[in-house]
């Protein structure tokens, strides 16, 4: 039977994901291009840990591995942490984006000293460490706060966004540990097990990032359903000073329902701090403090209230229904849905058609 190395099987899978991403592409939106960008980026460096430990020491793939492997933490970073970019509420603005060459410096740094290890001595194994490390804990920051410091994620998709960001800060940071593994094996047996500790631990890692990035890719609106000049609503404009939490929460019901806000699956934090023309943290910290609850549950409660209107007053299919308030997929209404009222969407319109074909009101039923 064919032995074919592990890093071949997982690269295999990434680049078949990777084709998936190409076929299934309906938009050219930024989140979809950090997607495939950084799905080709991990399937690539697999494939090029699978050629260094299966062909052995030939100093092209080390340069590969180690060029392409300090690509990973940063264009991570760009698919995942746009996602937590504020918005100016007057201006649409999410602030400037200089200062992004900072990010290729790493790179040019590792790739410096593998041209320079046999004058220097020095190896860059502790710079990628560090680099990993760093992003890791950059992103983890980012998905401790909590879903609503995702400003650019649709409401609907934030909670499952955060895991997914969570997620690729713990494989990044976990690099840490597998370099130490690696030295140790080093030290202890020369190298021995080397070559399994990172077919193993980075090819887990890789392909449970890459499956985040894939979660994330369409979790932001497309530029034209979110313009970034969108005005500020005339609710906004009735404020007056520093409004209370209450005074915050009557402008978002206000902005939510008049505008019918709440039906748009596109609606972030950002979208809705732009409509009130309040700070994202402002509306987030006023509803968390008045409801114990997140934007994104929040604004799921106008949703699943017009969802119990239309299976109350129409005869339209649960699959139509769900889109007419927002929501993308079934399972995500279904869920939230079954939070709110205790019940599935088809068991509650089961027990009102039950009410509506027992006997006439002032009527009594016959007896049995």
């Amino acid at each position: 039977m064919i032995a074919i190395p592990l890093p071949f099987v997982v690269a295999l899978l990434l680049w078949i994901l990777l084709i998936h991403l190409l076929v299934d592409r309906e938009e050219d939106s930024q989140g979809e291009r950090a997607a495939l960008v950084f799905v080709g980026t991990c399937a690539t460096a697999i494939t090029v840990i699978g050629l260094r430990w299966s062909m052995g020491e030939v100093l092209l793939f080390r340069f590969l591995l180690m060029g392409v492997g300090a690509m990973v933490p940063p264009i991570a970073w760009f698919c995942f942490s746009p996602l937590a970019h504020p918005v100016d509420p007057g201006t649409g603005s999410t602030g400037s984006r200089a200062g992004r060459w900072v990010h290729g410096l790493p790179i040019v740094l590792v790739i410096g000293l593998m041209v320079l290890r046999p004058v220097w001595y020095l190896s860059p194994d502790l710079i990628l460490a560090t680099q990993y490390l760093a992003y890791g804990v950059a992103l983890a920051r980012i998905g401790i706060k909590g879903p609503d410091s995702l400003g650019a994620a649709r409401l609907t998709d934030a909670v499952a966004v955060r895991w997914g960001i969570l997620v690729a800060a713990m494989v990044l940071m976990s690099n840490t540990a597998v370099e130490i593994a690696i030295a140790l094996d080093f030290k202890l047996s020369g190298g021995r097990h080397a070559p399994d500790i990172v077919a193993g631990a980075n090819g887990i890692g890789l392909v449970l990032i890459a499956l985040s990035a894939t979660l994330v890719r369409r979790s932001r609106p497309t530029e034209a359903s979110a313009p970034a000049g969108e005005p500020v609503s005339a609710a906004a404009v009735t404020l007056e000073g520093e409004p209370d939490d209450q005074e915050v929460l009557d402008l978002v019901d206000r902005v939510l329902l008049h505008r019918g806000l709440y039906k748009n699956p596109d609606l972030t934090v950002n979208r809705l701090a732009r409509a009130t023309g309040l700070p994202a943290r402002r509306l987030s910290a006023a509803i968390n403090r008045l409801h114990g609850e997140n934007l994104s549950r929040f604004v799921n409660g106008y949703r699943i209230r017009e969802a119990q209107r239309l299976l109350r007053e129409t005869e339209e299919p649960v699959t139509s229904i769900l889109f007419d308030c927002g929501f993308q997929t079934k399972s995500n209404f279904n869920r939230e849905f079954l939070r709110i009222m205790g019940r599935s969407p088809s068991a509650y319109r089961k027990s009102l058609s039950t009410v509506t074909e027992g006997p006439p009101l002032g009527r009594e039923a016959p007896a049995r």
